[in-house]
């Protein structure tokens, strides 16, 4: 498609951390209750700004995603497709996985003694971890492919939630914070690549739509309303139940992976004989 995905999800990060900190100043400044102007005046311009891409842009898959019909039919083709489900499954299971720590990750920090400032710093680590990841996802893609990418950035999450749990010294939870660029970014990136391959052309806004859905929507809300009572009943234990999703997610990833492989495989031969 000629996109560079990775490189262009890195303004998402950049704009992440530059929104923290004119949240920060604007919450500061002239408190809580004006922060849902700032949240209105950003939809508005993201949603000129989506328009205006739309309009000027002369790249065919972004002029055939503007004037695309998603049909129910596309999105009952997706869900019924046992590959896909699987790949939601995984995808949205990780994704999930974080929900404590964007949650409660700072009131925990701060429930145990680290000042406010290293916690910045924890969260600057997580997100220059996740955008190291998109700036080489190309390479990385090609080198390890994306089924792999999935695994691997899936099962950084065993690892990491028990070892926040943990609350280990400050100095090992920055090295724990540099696992944020697999746990979301891999898994992300992954996702969106295999979602982008599987449906092809016609079909891929419909699956990147129904995956969002999926995945940010259906799973992380659900997962954010459990972290509520967990965390609430359990404090920083609550990490040890994002490990169990990752888990759950890891097996969906490794079934995943295998069907796919089986398939591409299928592919190769039937191609073969053709030939």
């Amino acid at each position: 498609s000629g996109l560079d995905y990775g490189r262009m999800r890195t303004w998402g990060s950049l704009t992440f951390i530059a929104a923290g900190l004119v949240g920060g100043w604007v919450l500061g400044t002239f408190g809580a209750e004006r922060i849902i102007f700032l949240l209105l005046a950003s939809a508005l311009v993201l949603v000129i700004v989506a328009h205006l891409i739309a309009a000027q842009s002369d790249h065919p898959r972004v002029q055939h995603a503007a004037h695309a019909d998603v049909t129910w039919r596309d999105t009952w083709h997706l869900l019924t497709r046992q590959r896909f489900m699987l790949l939601f499954l995984a995808s949205g299971l990780g994704q999930a996985s974080h929900a404590v720590y964007y949650a409660f990750a700072t009131i925990h920090w701060q429930s145990i003694g680290i000042a406010p400032l290293a916690i910045g710093m924890l969260w600057a680590v997580g997100v220059g971890a996740e955008i190291g990841v998109f700036v080489v996802s190309k390479k990385l893609i090609a080198r390890f492919g994306a089924p792999m990418l999935l695994i691997v950035g899936i099962g950084a999450g065993v690892l990491r939630w028990p070892l926040t749990a943990l609350e280990p010294p400050l100095a090992v939870l920055f090295v724990v914070q540099l696992l944020h660029g697999l746990t979301f970014g891999a898994v992300h990136l992954a996702a969106v690549h295999l979602i982008a391959t599987l449906a092809g052309e016609a079909r891929s806004a419909t699956a990147q739509g129904v995956h969002n859905t999926l995945a940010a929507g259906f799973f992380m809300a659900g997962a954010i309303g459990g972290a509520g009572w967990l965390f609430a009943a359990y404090g920083g234990q609550a990490f040890l139940a994002m490990a169990l999703l990752s888990a759950l997610a890891l097996v969906a990833a490794v079934v995943f992976a295998k069907r796919h492989a089986a398939h591409e495989a299928d592919g190769d031969r039937s191609s073969s004989a053709e030939v």
